[in-house]
């Protein structure tokens, strides 16, 4: 039965994926819009930074915060053997041999994504046409318990107005009915802060059911400019909460 979960679980992962990260959209955290859930990719760059951001963006904000934001370059994180480390998140994590991590190209075909390869410059590419890229992702064969991570960029003024808290106030409310028409069934939903790997994030906390199996997740935002990656730890047994996943990333010294 496991088995058959995390099948249906590695085809519901782009849209957990997308729902955490709101689509290709920065959301605005001044009104009671939700963002776009859509995974499509857009030509229009100056729509995907202007979309869903407060009107009054422009005109807010200092000059430090817009050269900071200016500033930031994403850069993929490494696999080297069971070990995944990002400098660009400042996280890492050692996991041990039940652990499978997904390889360049299965996290391009967990996004949907045909590239010819998955470095720095093909990934910061995707990510300013509005694509949602997965950075990492691991399954657990004992358990089919997952993490992953996607990243997602919010354009130069979502950089600049949208925060880790704003982000989940418009996920919250959108996310049940996203998950639902991938097959699971929120029984609870609330907006929380975690401790992740050193430092306190804010995250969504979720309970529910997938094919009448118990699931239970903790979704976490991590905001470096502006992007956005969204952490997100699954498990199917309440005795081993996401919190416990979580627990395996550490922070950088």
């Amino acid at each position: 039965m496991l088995k058959k979960i995390s099948a249906l679980l590695l085809a519901l992962v782009l849209v957990l994926g997308l729902a955490a990260c709101g689509g290709k959209k920065a959301p605005a955290p001044a009104d009671d819009k939700t963002p776009t859930q859509s995974g499509e990719t857009t030509d229009n760059t100056q729509e995907t930074e202007n979309t869903d951001v407060p009107q009054n963006a422009e005109n807010t904000g200092d000059s430090q915060n817009t050269d900071s934001v200016d500033e930031v370059e994403f850069q993929r994180g490494t696999v080297d053997g069971s070990t995944y480390t990002s400098d660009f998140l400042g996280i890492t994590a050692t996991l041990d041999e039940n652990w499978i991590i997904a390889s360049d190209e299965q996290l391009a075909q967990l996004g949907g994504l045909v590239v010819d390869s998955f470095e720095d410059e093909d990934v910061k590419k995707l990510l300013s046409d509005g694509s949602t890229v997965y950075e990492f992702y691991a399954l657990n064969q004992k358990d089919n318990s997952s993490v992953n991570i996607t990243v997602q960029e919010l354009g130069r003024l979502g950089g600049i107005m949208v925060d880790e808290d704003a982000y989940a106030d418009a996920n919250l409310k959108s996310l049940p009915e996203v998950l639902s028409s991938g097959g699971i069934t929120v029984t609870k939903l609330e907006k929380t802060t975690v401790e992740f790997a050193g430092s306190t994030h804010a995250a969504l906390s979720l309970e529910g059911t997938v094919n009448d199996v118990a699931l239970y997740e903790t979704i976490v935002l991590l905001k470096n400019g502006p992007y956005m990656a969204v952490v997100t730890a699954a498990s199917f047994d309440e005795a081993n909460p996401p919190v416990n996943l979580l627990a395996l990333f550490q922070g950088l010294q």
